[in-house]
């Protein structure tokens, strides 16, 4: 949860400000995102 309150604070926003990445925030993933990524992996045998 850290990561989706780092905009909350001062401190936080400079982070993302600054960040080199061009983020502007996190936000809580949905657990069927990485369905895709589930299946590659058992396509993969993995």
């Amino acid at each position: 949860m850290a990561l989706v309150n780092l905009d909350k604070s001062e401190a936080g926003r400079k982070v993302i400000a600054n960040s080199k990445k061009k983020m502007t925030g996190h936000v809580i993933a949905e657990d069927n995102l990485f369905d895709v990524v589930r299946r590659t992996a058992k396509i993969a045998g993995m």
